[in-house]
């Protein structure tokens, strides 16, 4: 279990290498034009991705309200229309719509593509009576915009260049989007999703690493001279500093992450319970009849301000921890990363980029099938369940 935890944990980063380029862009085939990402948010946010049918292909939870509705629905295969109608109704179940209230209950949707405002339209017609019956407040479309969808990709492969990203198609970066959902869709909490890509990120950049070290070992008679042999000794330096980073990244994010998952668990439970009893009183205070309800007022602007402090404490939370991190990534991983790709840059003409090419594609694989045994494992040890 300690080993699998381990696993999950090894909060990696890294900033990819020019000489990957060409293999990561090669996997992305070319999709349906009509594919798009809709997100629906009521406060509970997810994020669908449709196929050129508009039928959902992947679903993504982008809050924590979102991982409620996705953990207790599976939405693959409907149509647009009827997911966006099905999120209303679970979240109306789970007390997140105030009914007869105008207040908090604004339904943004955002899409995709060039037929964003003909899906709008439909996502429109089949909602417009629960929406109205509920109170519920329709916003005006919000298109997601290519850039949009590239800081999603980066998100998520973070070993890619902003040039790698740039030259990737609408169809592509969709793709992408599509494909990261899949892989992480049984990760039921962002850090442990965040965790994943970047210990993918690792695992890409060690595979190259390690690739071009046998390469070089492989052809000795090629990397002669002063110049070529100091780039050698400079990138074995580089990259056993970059494992020993790595070794402390690790060490400092399994503190963090189980001291902080305590305090943001707690103050999560905290929230709920303050939430939940600023919504009932809102239901009572309009149920309610009497002339006076200046009481059931002041109730629930008490419970109002419990519940935002109790999330302001843990976004705080969150980002305390989340800082923590990013700082030691910045001050230490990714100075050494810049030193191993101006490295690899004066090495490039001397590589066979093929046979490197082929060490990482099968380290994606294996890295793919040892996440797909730790999902396995978390299902079965009930790691972390969402209420």
């Amino acid at each position: 279990m300690s080993k699998i935890i381990n696993k999950i944990i090894s909060c990696f980063i890294a900033i990819s290498l020019f000489a990957t380029c060409m293999f990561m862009l090669a996997g992305c085939g070319k999709t349906n034009e009509q594919s798009k990402v809709m997100n629906v948010s009521l406060n509970p946010s997810i994020e669908f991705v449709l196929d050129k049918n508009d039928k959902v292909v992947t679903v993504n939870a982008l809050n924590d309200d979102g991982n409620a509705i996705v953990a207790s629905f599976d939405f693959s295969g409907m149509n647009a229309e009827n997911a966006a109608k099905k999120f209303l109704e679970l979240a109306n179940e789970k007390g997140f719509v105030l009914e007869g209230s105008t207040v908090g209950n604004e339904l943004k949707v955002s899409i995709s593509g060039d037929e964003a405002e003909n899906l709008y339209n439909k996502v429109k017609n089949n909602i417009s009576s629960y929406t109205t019956e509920l109170g519920i407040q329709l916003q005006s479309l919000e298109i997601v915009t290519r850039e949009n969808l590239e800081v999603i990709v980066a998100e998520c492969y973070q070993e890619l260049q902003q040039s790698q990203i740039d030259e990737l198609s609408y169809d592509e970066l969709i793709k992408k989007i599509e494909d990261s959902r899949q892989e992480t869709k049984n990760l039921v909490t962002q850090e442990l999703k965040d965790a994943y890509y970047r210990e993918r990120a690792q695992e890409l950049i060690s595979a190259e690493i390690e690739a071009i070290q046998e390469y070089i070992e492989q052809n000795a008679s090629v990397f002669v001279g002063t110049i070529l042999n100091n780039l050698v000794n400079n990138l074995e330096l580089a990259y056993n500093n970059l494992k020993n980073q790595y070794t402390n990244l690790q060490s400092q994010f399994e503190q963090l992450y189980y001291t902080g998952t305590q305090n943001v668990n707690s103050l999560k439970e905290q929230y709920i319970e303050a939430k939940k009893l600023y919504l009932e009183t809102v239901k009572e205070y309009n149920a309610s009849t009497d002339v006076n309800k200046d009481d059931l007022l002041l109730q629930i602007e008490s419970y109002k301000q419990a519940a935002d402090t109790c999330l302001s404490e843990l976004n705080n939370a969150r980002s305390s921890a989340k800082q923590a991190i990013d700082n030691f990534i910045s001050l230490n991983i990714e100075v050494v990363m810049t030193q191993i790709e101006t490295t690899i840059n004066g090495l490039t003409s001397f590589l066979n980029q093929t046979t490197i090419n082929t060490k990482i594609q099968e380290a994606m694989v294996e890295f793919a099938e040892t996440y797909s045994t730790v999902n396995e494992s978390k299902n079965n040890n009930n790691w972390e369940t969402v209420e």
